[in-house]
């Protein structure tokens, strides 16, 4: 039960914490789309997480609502299903990696790279 309290808190403050602050932070700083590409320049940096904030956010509040929705079923779920959540919330930050990724590039082809 404290296990899975922590964790999903945790995987939620980290991708709450990518939306809304990782856009306006220093790449060299802040978790978040850690490719060659994102991190070739503060700007590439800010243009791949502005471009995902929104879907970060709502992983984030997916990640919240696992967390409530086990709260009110009294955490009476198996281990499987646990890490079922778990899958789901994380493979939805593959799609993120790969927009942020492009648009990272996209920034860097407008710049004249």
């Amino acid at each position: 039960m404290i296990f899975m309290t922590v964790t999903l808190t945790l995987f939620g403050l980290l991708f709450l914490f990518m939306g809304l602050v990782a856009p306006r932070g220093d790449y060299r700083k802040f978790p978040g789309i850690n490719t060659p590409t994102t991190t070739a320049s503060k700007g590439a940096w800010q243009a791949a997480h502005r471009t995902v904030s929104t879907i970060n956010v709502f992983i984030a509040i997916y990640f919240f609502g696992a967390l409530g929705a086990l709260w009110l079923a009294s955490f009476q779920i198996t281990g499987r299903t646990f890490f079922a959540i778990l899958m789901v919330g994380l493979l939805m930050f593959v799609p993120v990696i790969l927009v942020g990724n492009r648009a990272a590039q996209q920034y860097l082809d407008g710049e004249g790279r």
